[in-house]
């Protein structure tokens, strides 16, 4: 492959083309330059094609190593999650956020703690209000 652009020598033809501002290239090629370039071109898209049908069989051939090393595309997708993952759980903004949800539940949890004894202890002061007579009734006992 010695083309321009590929590491060879260049053999590429002189064209007797001009580039104006506008990119458009002149029409002044004469008919030896414009079967020079249908060749030319022909060339090139014959080899794009060779190289997708390389690239094909690579990615075939990658493929097939990857499933011989137990490597499929789920498994790679369940890995780079579990990475991600891990790496937001050991990340200075979860901790924190951890810390503070954390916090924020204790803080909860004693006052819940808290509200249930204090209702405990209501319920008990008036279960035990009306085991006793009420002192209005005491005073009309006493009269009789």
């Amino acid at each position: 492959m010695n083309r321009p652009g590929h590491g060879g020598a260049s053999t590429s033809t002189s064209f007797t083309t001009r580039i104006t501002e506008n990119r458009c290239s002149d029409s002044d090629l004469t008919e030896e330059d414009i079967c020079n370039l249908q060749i030319e071109l022909a060339k090139m898209e014959d080899e794009i094609q060779t190289l997708r049908q390389v690239l094909l069989v690579r990615e075939k051939y990658a493929a097939d190593i990857r499933r011989q090393l137990g490597m499929s595309p789920l498994s790679n997708i369940k890995q780079n999650l579990s990475k991600g993952w891990q790496d937001v759980q050991t990340s200075a903004p979860y901790m924190r956020t951890r810390e503070s949800f954390t916090h924020a539940g204790q803080v909860t949890s004693s006052a819940m703690s808290n509200m249930g004894v204090t209702i405990t202890r209501r319920l008990a002061e008036m279960r035990y209000a009306q085991g006793q007579p009420s002192s209005c009734l005491k005073r009309k006992s006493d009269i009789n």
